[in-house]
């Protein structure tokens, strides 16, 4: 669209549909050609209907190569769905149209976290997109390993923080002090895979469960430094009266935890168990120190399954409980929890159940360790 000017001369017809063609067509193909092109006429009045100006942009879009503007919105979203965060957010900067799809919520719904060496400032600016977040995983940054080559080793001499990134440790983990603070940014999670990050304390734990009120799934698989020890009063009889005067508010609908390889204690593990009401199942495979200090029938009451027996009474959901590869676990002490309808599964049950389905002995080893 153009304004005459009385006061000087027209310029040629051909001129003005010149300067209104895309910019790669001014410069191959002469007026005449572009006379031909379709969509290239003058518009006949200052004010075209919705109707030609999506015209207009359509063929506009394919001349210039703009051709996924052209697909439906909902198939866009469903690309930007399947790419990676720093992709759709490269995406939602280049056109309005891509902003508005990568503002959809079904982007964000379910998201993978790969820790990088940037500031966290780039993690808070996404918080108004983070907010639909249902479904996340955290993974350590890439190839970063401690002295010994193992990323989750509680004794990583590369667990300080960072100098420039206080959210991420030297080997490229989380930090309590990241935790706290890109927690409440996924404060609508319904699942957490939080594995390998061998630095997080309890702390992380705690704010784990006050920022996010609807989650039901936890992984925390390799998170050594969870479930420390919990020191008790001197002279107390009743270790499960003083766990839980250490429990603060209990969360409402964690139902689902898998704490594999964590080095849990019986204090640490009841100190986070005592804390959820409503779980259902929990996986606490391969963890060595769990009854570690239990020897004997006088003390048995103490042992981890009396505990979750306990827990079990009192609450009436939980309903399995895994404890492959926890060697100092008493076999017969998980009597005490499937008197109570609770499906326990200890390495005799696992392989019996496993080799009931294939007689790969292979397989076996792999899906044991792969616990």
């Amino acid at each position: 669209q153009f304004e005459m000017n009385p006061h000087r001369p027209t310029a040629p017809l051909h001129s003005f549909r010149l300067q209104s063609a895309p910019a790669m067509y001014r410069s191959t193909v002469g007026p005449r050609v572009l006379n031909m092109l379709p969509g290239n006429e003058l518009p006949r009045d200052s004010s075209p209907s919705s109707a030609r100006k999506r015209r207009l942009e359509s063929e506009h879009a394919q001349a210039t190569g703009g051709a996924l503007l052209l697909l439906p919105r909902e198939v866009i979203v469903d690309i930007l769905v399947v790419l990676e965060m720093a992709d759709v957010c490269t995406a939602a900067r280049t056109c309005t149209v891509l902003r508005a799809c990568a503002n959809h919520p079904a982007v964000w719904r379910v998201r993978t976290i790969t820790l990088a060496r940037r500031p966290l400032a780039a993690l808070v600016a996404l918080r108004h997109r983070l907010t639909h977040v249902s479904e996340l995983a955290i993974s350590p940054y890439p190839g970063c390993t401690d002295a010994r080559g193992k990323r989750h080793s509680p004794y990583c001499p590369l667990g300080a923080p960072s100098a420039d990134f206080a959210h991420l440790t030297h080997c490229g983990q989380l930090t309590d002090a990241g935790a706290s603070a890109l927690l409440p940014l996924v404060s609508a999670l319904t699942s957490l895979t939080l594995c390998d990050m061998g630095h997080l304390g309890p702390s992380s734990l705690d704010v784990l469960l006050a920022t996010c009120p609807w989650l039901s799934k936890l992984n925390v698989s390799g998170c050594v430094s969870m479930f420390p020890a919990v020191e008790e009063r001197d002279g107390a009889e009743d270790s499960g009266a003083f766990l839980r005067t250490q429990n603060t508010r209990p969360h409402a609908n964690l139902a689902h935890v898998v704490a594999n390889r964590v080095a849990a204690s019986n204090s640490g593990l009841m100190r986070f168990v005592g804390r959820l009401p409503q779980l259902h199942s929990l996986s606490i495979n391969h963890n060595e120190g769990l009854d570690a200090h239990v020897l004997g029938a006088p003390a048995a009451e103490h042992g981890i399954c009396s505990l979750l027996a306990a827990h079990a009474r009192e609450h009436k959901r939980l309903a399995s409980v895994e404890l492959v590869g926890c060697c100092q676990v008493d076999p017969k002490a998980a009597q005490s929890l499937r008197v109570l309808n609770v499906k326990v599964t200890t390495e005799e049950s696992f392989v019996d159940e496993f080799l009931s389905k294939s007689k790969d002995i292979y397989a076996l080893l792999n899906a044991y360790y792969a616990l």
